[in-house]
């Protein structure tokens, strides 16, 4: 049975209708934890972290005060996270609202109402000094936000947006009804529970280089702070401990800040060369920015060591250039030459190939150098609208013209056939009625850039976890 920590807003309690909802709808499939939160922050997050050393969730789903509470969590956690109306910036909206406040929903200590004072605002606002310290981009698309079209409340949409790659949008207020939880938000907890399992270890790089695994969190015996001990993957494996928030806290060097300890989801860089990926494309290119740009943030012991176009015109290579990557043009008759571009391959120690909107089939000798080594993305779900001649708008026209109400995308290792690679991964959208094909492609597009980097990384940098 998986489990799920659920943090209520402010007003409300560990029994109300968004909780009751989740564990009605979850039974069977999760067990829904809802403890009642203490008002003051600092006690709540006390809270939740020891909640969460007993409780090992899979997920935790925050609404209002719970998801400002549960942004703050999810490093130290683990977990993935589905933030409903996240509010960033509770002070602000408390002030205008002082005096006794009643809860809307009974709570286990009997407890009816709180108060809205002064030293309680001040709280909230050294907190939210604070709330992002332990921000990590590796959770950029593991936490997910939620917010009401009748939301009057949070504010904090653009701030989500720049730190996190998901944004739902539900049709209803502030607090999610009965009805959202059932239409929004549980799809969602099936969905990003199905992307991101819980990892059983957790492996951490530090900003001079080193690679660590975490191994426990504990507490102090005298002064009951908490602590986390982990254990150096190189030299002679020492095991070590520091202070929890020390160890998850972003810090600053020479005007950049970052973590400590950035999280990776991998380990196959420890002791082993780096993967080194060359990136095949035709055309624009901003699929091979964007993947260029992922690894660069990600840090993840992979990087993109060339960039390969059949055409000289072709924009991807000013953007690669741009971006300090070496290009190289390989014209159709050298492309099929295992003397040309095999030892193009190795000057540049290539040891995956990642085609992005390249046009040209690849060659059986260049399959065989590089078995389940080459992966390509198919702008539609295969095995339908694939092969020759279909790529780019083509494959739009044709998905429109058969009036289908889904599409997606497919990535899949290369064989000698079009598109007839063992697949790896699929997303699926929706097509709204009167979609146009280049409504279809900006759909899909996003899709792309969204899931391709990241798979890359699983399927080629991971090793754990």
């Amino acid at each position: 049975m998986r489990k799920i920590l659920f943090l209520h807003g402010l007003n409300w309690s560990g029994d109300c209708p968004m909780a009751q909802t989740l564990q009605s709808g979850l039974e069977g499939f999760a067990e829904v934890t809802a403890p009642d939160l203490p008002v003051d922050p600092a006690e709540a997050i006390a809270d939740i972290l020891d909640i969460c050393d007993r409780l090992q969730p899979d997920l935790i789903i925050g609404s209002s005060y719970g998801a400002f509470l549960g942004q703050q969590v999810v490093k130290i956690t683990g977990c993935p996270a589905l933030l409903c109306s996240p509010m960033f910036d509770m002070a602000d909206f408390l002030e205008t609202c002082p005096g006794v406040r009643e809860f809307k929903s009974p709570r286990a200590d009997g407890v009816t109402s709180y108060c809205v004072t002064g030293e309680l605002i001040a709280k909230f606002r050294e907190m939210e000094a604070h709330q992002f310290d332990c921000y990590d981009k590796f959770y950029y698309d593991r936490v997910w936000g939620f917010y009401g079209s009748r939301d009057t409340i949070a504010t904090s949409r653009d701030k989500f947006s720049s730190l996190y790659s998901t944004v739902i949008d539900y049709d209803g207020e502030h607090t999610m009804s009965p009805e959202n939880v059932k239409t929004t938000l549980l799809p969602a907890v099936l969905k990003i529970m199905d992307d991101f399992p819980r990892r059983e270890a957790r492996y951490f790089r530090h900003f001079k280089g080193n690679y660590y695994r975490l191994l426990c969190h504990a507490k102090d015996s005298e002064s009951l702070e908490r602590t986390v001990t982990y254990r150096a993957l190189y030299g002679h494996y020492g095991f070590w401990t520091r202070g929890e928030h020390m160890f998850f806290e972003r810090i600053s060097r020479d005007g950049k800040e970052f973590p400590r300890f950035a999280e990776t989801s991998h380990m196959s860089s420890v002791g082993n060369t780096p993967q080194r990926f060359a990136i095949f494309a035709s055309g624009d290119g901003s699929n091979a920015e964007n993947i260029i740009r992922f690894f660069r943030e990600h840090d993840c012991g992979a990087e993109v060591a060339l960039v390969v176009s059949n055409r000289r015109s072709a924009k991807v290579l000013q953007r690669a250039e741009q971006l300090d990557v070496p290009v190289a043009v390989v014209a159709r008759d050298d492309f099929n030459d295992p003397e040309k571009i095999l030892p193009l391959m190795e000057k540049h120690s290539v040891s995956v190939i990642v085609l992005a909107g390249f046009l040209l089939a690849i060659p059986p000798f260049l399959v065989n150098r590089y078995p389940d080594k080459i992966i390509n993305i198919h702008p539609a779900l295969l095995p339908r609208f694939g092969g020759k001649g279909m790529y780019g708008m083509h494959v739009h026209e044709a998905v429109v013209a058969a009036g289908e109400t889904e599409t997606g995308i497919t990535i899949h290792y290369v064989n000698e056939r079009y598109d007839e690679g063992k697949i790896i991964y699929q997303a699926k959208i929706n097509i709204p009625p009167g979609c146009t094909p280049e409504e279809v492609a900006e759909m899909v597009h996003m899709l792309e850039y969204r899931h391709y980097p990241r798979v890359i990384m699983e399927t080629f940098v991971t090793s754990e976890c």
